[in-house]
């Protein structure tokens, strides 16, 4: 399973237009999605755990070899962070590949789950 991280610093009109630009995904009808409704593989899981690590540790201030952090002042700018950590997701309907947009500040990231590797939930099912 391979899941595609693109990153951009500049809006491009709306969300929608932004990823389409970032993407190169010419004109396309993209339609938002709760992530609370999406049932997600679990290898897709684990991908997408992996790569929200990774893109949180960016914007942590960086460790020196052998020096010491306060652990609070770590959880701090920690907590600060997962504050400004917003998640959206869209689909593709052209495609059918799930668009997980992840911006922290004026930067997001966007990771392409292909079609398959994503479902909606059924909408009798209590979350």
């Amino acid at each position: 399973m391979h899941l595609e991280l693109a990153r951009d610093r500049q809006r491009h009109g709306s969300i929608e237009e932004s990823i389409a630009h970032t993407l190169k995904l010419g004109r396309v009808t993209m339609n938002e999605i709760d992530l609370d409704d999406l049932m997600l593989k679990q290898s897709v899981m684990r991908s997408i755990d992996h790569l929200s690590k990774d893109i949180l540790k960016g914007y942590l201030p960086p460790r020196l070899p052998g020096s010491w952090n306060d652990p609070e002042t770590e959880a701090v700018d920690m907590a600060t962070l997962m504050e400004e950590f917003k998640e959206r997701a869209f689909w593709v309907a052209e495609t059918g590949v799930l668009i997980i947009c992840a911006s922290v500040g004026d930067d997001y990231h966007l990771i392409q789950v292909p079609k398959g590797s994503w479902i909606v939930r059924d909408p009798g099912v209590c979350h």
